[in-house]
């Protein structure tokens, strides 16, 4: 019993050294926490759609660039309202002209050190009556405004994915 908690308790602090020192690492255009710039996209969000498969990804030197939040600051670089606004037009090019958003829920999430983004949910509808609601789309935007790049897969009647559509 003692052994099986001495050796668990080491892995938990290996994992632990691992993690601080990818947090703690020099984050720049070619080093981001540790892992080399561009060499891998980083899903931010995903989420399924009336059978389809979409998700927002960005790279790393996109979010080495983007503004940074600091604790000290009281606002994040970009608003909550300015995410939201960005994403509204964004789902407008996505949907017919007659369909409208309901924002249901704007969140701030962090990614890595002070670096954040914007997990944006908006509810589509139509104006037409007895339309059942729709479920609500999700949109990724940065700290400069900028919408991470969306990519869409199919499923099957299984649930599983085929690939990308772009």
């Amino acid at each position: 019993m003692k052994i099986t908690l001495v050796a668990t308790l080491c892995f938990l602090v290996a994992i632990f050294i691992y993690m601080a020192d990818v947090v703690s690492a020099p984050i720049n255009e070619n080093n981001v926490g540790g892992i080399y710039a561009d060499t891998n996209r980083i899903r931010l969000i995903n989420y399924d759609y009336r059978g389809r498969y979409y998700a927002y990804f960005t790279t790393y030197s996109n979010l080495s660039k983007a503004p940074r939040w600091k604790f000290d600051s009281v606002e994040p670089p970009l608003s909550a309202r300015s995410a939201l606004l960005v994403s509204e037009r964004y789902a407008h090019d996505l949907f017919p002209v007659d369909v409208e958003f309901t924002p249901t829920q704007v969140v701030l999430k962090r990614y890595l050190g002070d670096i954040w983004f914007y997990d944006v949910q908006l509810e589509p509808s139509s104006p037409k009556p007895y339309v059942a609601p729709m479920v609500p789309i999700e949109i990724a935007v940065l700290m400069d405004g900028k919408v991470a790049e969306r990519e869409e897969e199919v499923l099957d009647p299984t649930g599983q994915r085929f690939v990308p559509k772009r």
